[in-house]
């Protein structure tokens, strides 16, 4: 979501180091600086390339610290090669025009060309190369006598800077990228079960059994279980064997489509077009091609899909509504406001159901629902999914229900896993115009 603290931070490291680099004693420490650029590049290595899950603040840590030295030392290097105060108007112009064009390289080039997030181990290349250069200067000091020790290490730098990212998607069969990120689909295997599956940065978006009797099964946090299939498998139209309407905000590759029965129908609302093509790849998913449902796929921004939806032919009456959106780094908050849940209940039938995963290693979104529970006088269940045993393929997970009609929520199969939602007094009221990451931090 779009917290300041997640722009001002970075933005305030960088602006400190032209403060701190444009300063005649500091730029002077250039052979302290090197050091200390190539024990960043060791950390961006680590970046690049994580042994293991590393927790938030060592993730803000680590990538706060690499930004701090990498800018310092390159300003530092910008301030001891300034020209002559009389060409000091191009001197600035050409640093507006880099940043300029630094940013639409990152925005609109490397999207497009690149299949990975390539522009950082770039700069940091770059950088290793200013750092050889600088140490075989004179004007290091006593670093210039190991000018040669810190040529190699900047050069050892270099090749695992290029090898590391080869090696992360060395074991992807398709790497997609474009403004919503880096996808790719790999060959796992879970407990010596094989199995495809979507990956978006660290976040996995459903897999698939690659044979034998487990590749139809649905798996991940989609399972017989999950808050989702127990909506649609308890709603009082299927217990009646009528054909239901399903509404599912995120595609993932499709598992819920799974759930589908002859006449009903399954609309997804996706706004990543690559995630639509993979999840149409038959070569790894099949969820949507094996759906007895008819599959419907809505290209674009759930919220304004459904908004215009509503203008141009009123509600869809959805017997359930599955919001699936916020199992990543990056929490769409305005799919989360009380507008938004608004909207969700427009399309919704009278005894529909409201199913809102909430899987997500950063964000406790609980209390979230249960203010919102609370405002709109709504029915509410907490679920918690567990894998059954011998079940490789299913992962934890974590759904809030609601509802307007107590009795959709009180079948025997609900109410045995389910329990009442957990919120706290001080947690605001989302809406449109507030959200505030800060108070539901894990």
């Amino acid at each position: 979501a779009s917290v300041p603290f997640l722009w001002v931070l970075p933005l305030s490291l960088y602006l400190l180091t032209f403060i701190i680099g444009f300063n005649e004693r500091v730029a002077a420490r250039r052979g302290l600086l090197v050091v200390i650029v190539l024990i960043a590049l060791g950390v961006g290595l680590l970046l690049i390339a994580p042994p293991a899950q590393l927790p938030l603040w060592a993730l803000i840590a680590a990538n706060g610290f690499v930004l701090l030295a990498v800018c310092l030392f390159c300003h530092t290097e910008l301030y001891r090669t300034r020209p002559h105060p009389r060409h000091l108007t191009a001197f600035y112009l050409m640093l507006s025009l880099g940043g300029a064009l630094g940013g639409a390289f990152v925005s609109l080039i490397a999207p497009a060309f690149f299949r990975g997030f390539w522009e950082f181990p770039i700069a940091l290349l770059f950088c290793a190369d200013l750092a050889r250069q600088a140490a075989q200067s004179p004007g290091v000091g006593r670093m210039y006598r190991l000018r040669h020790v810190v040529t190699g290490l900047a050069l050892a730098l270099a090749v695992g800077i290029v090898l590391l990212p080869l090696k992360a998607y060395s074991d992807s069969f398709l790497v997609l990228r474009n403004f919503y990120g880096v996808l790719r689909v790999r060959q796992v295997d879970y407990e010596g079960v094989p199995a495809y599956n979507l990956v978006n940065g660290t976040i996995t978006h459903g897999l698939q059994a690659m044979q034998g009797e487990q590749r139809g099964r649905p798996t991940s946090y989609f399972t017989p279980s999950s808050g989702a299939a127990l909506a649609i498998a308890n709603h009082p139209a299927r217990v009646r064997d009528e054909p239901l309407r399903i509404g599912i905000v995120g595609l993932g590759v499709g598992t819920l489509a799974y759930y589908g029965q002859p006449g009903d129908v399954i609309r997804f609302y996706e706004i990543n077009p690559q995630v639509i093509a993979v999840a149409y790849d038959e070569r790894f998913f099949t969820y949507l091609r094996d759906s007895q449902a008819a599959v419907e796929i809505v290209e674009g921004d759930a919220r304004l899909s459904m908004e215009r939806e509503w203008r141009q032919s009123g509600s869809q009456q959805y017997d359930v509504f599955v919001i699936d959106a916020f199992s990543g780094d990056s929490i769409p908050a305005h799919l989360l406001s009380i507008e938004a849940i608004q909207l969700y209940l427009d399309h919704l039938r009278p005894d529909g159901v409201l199913a809102f995963h909430i899987s997500n290693k950063y964000i406790a979104l609980e209390p979230v629902l249960w203010r919102i529970r609370e405002t709109l006088g709504l029915q509410g269940v907490y679920i918690h999914s567990t894998p059954p045993p011998g079940d490789p393929l299913s992962f934890d997970s974590f759904w809030v229900l609601l509802s307007r009609d107590s009795a959709v929520l009180d079948s025997p199969a609900i109410r045995a896993v389910g329990r009442a939602l957990q919120g706290r007094p001080t947690i605001r009221l989302w809406t449109d115009d507030y959200s505030n990451l800060f108070q539901v931090l894990k």
